[in-house]
């Protein structure tokens, strides 16, 4: 479990109010190479999923959520975990729905996770970094070597397609202001507030149709946050505030969606992929049809 350096890597970074924080995450590349090795029915699943794509780069999904280990009856806020697994969208639906099909690779407090300047999407950029700008693989161009039992090598080429979450993780992941924007789908480019009041709550719109929203793109979503990093120097602290509150965005120079470095990975619009399971039983179909 050493093929690619130490299996857990830890980095310190300088938190809110000049504190250190220990963010400790693992080294996926290794995680993979021992699970290649050591476990057959995962070595296989990915041996022939590589086949069927003809060797073309697989698609990693990014799945993030907060869990709250213990018992629901006595709920402890302060035992909640930001986690985060990996897997590959090539491997369909029916496997990824099995807890076996997804590697671990960050368990972090939450309290930790919140500690950090960019919160949890800081959290995913630092995991991020550590793939796709890694010196010691380049899974897009050159592909990562996987040994198996018999020392023959197996080429494994990904990239960064999904970020799997619900709602709220994706909130904070993309830095977006979700409901309490007056733009508040940055999947779409006219579903905004209408006739809101400062001290009413309710946002809504006059979308109504799928056929009448104004989609927005990558390119689009990128405008908008090179915008913003410019307004961000010409307006003052109140009209600043403003912009971000109409563009349904939150302006961070730690999260992820900032990240020079990651700008050419992280495409919230393309990647953005929602738990289907929170729209269907959590407060959602399911429970209205019972």
């Amino acid at each position: 479990m050493s093929s690619y350096g130490d299996l857990v890597e830890s980095l310190i970074i300088l938190g809110k109010e000049n504190a250190k924080v220990t963010v400790v995450f693992a080294n996926f590349f290794t995680l993979l190479q021992g699970f290649f090795l050591k476990r057959k029915p995962f070595r296989e699943l990915l041996i022939s999923t590589i086949a069927n794509n003809e060797g073309k780069q697989l698609t990693l999904c990014f799945y993030a959520d907060e869990v709250q280990p213990g018992n629901s009856l006595a709920v402890e806020q302060n035992r909640k975990l930001w986690c985060v697994y990996l897997s590959f969208v090539e491997f369909g639906p029916i496997l990824l729905s099995r807890e076996q099909s997804w590697l671990p690779v960050c368990c972090q407090r939450s309290n930790l996770a919140n500690a950090l300047p960019g919160g949890v999407s800081q959290l995913a950029g630092i995991i991020l970094e550590s793939i796709f700008n890694s010196h010691k693989a380049d899974p897009e161009a050159l592909g990562v070597q996987l040994q198996d039992p018999s020392k023959k090598l197996h080429r494994l080429r990904f990239r960064l397609g999904a970020f799997l979450a619900d709602g709220s993780a994706h909130k904070y992941l993309f830095s977006v202001k979700g409901d309490s924007g007056t733009r508040r789908c940055i999947l779409c480019q006219n579903v905004v507030a209408h006739g809101q009041e400062a001290d009413l709550a309710r946002l809504t719109s006059l979308v109504c149709k799928e056929q009448d929203l104004i989609l927005t793109s990558d390119e689009d979503f990128d405008k908008s946050r090179v915008r913003m990093l410019q307004k961000h120097e010409e307006l003052n602290k109140t009209d600043f505030g403003l912009w971000q509150q109409a563009s349904g965005i939150t302006y961070n120079p730690d999260a992820m969606i900032f990240s020079p470095s990651l700008a050419r990975l992280v495409k919230p619009i393309s990647q953005w992929l929602h738990d289907w399971m929170h729209c269907f039983f959590q407060k959602g179909i399911w429970l209205l049809g019972l």
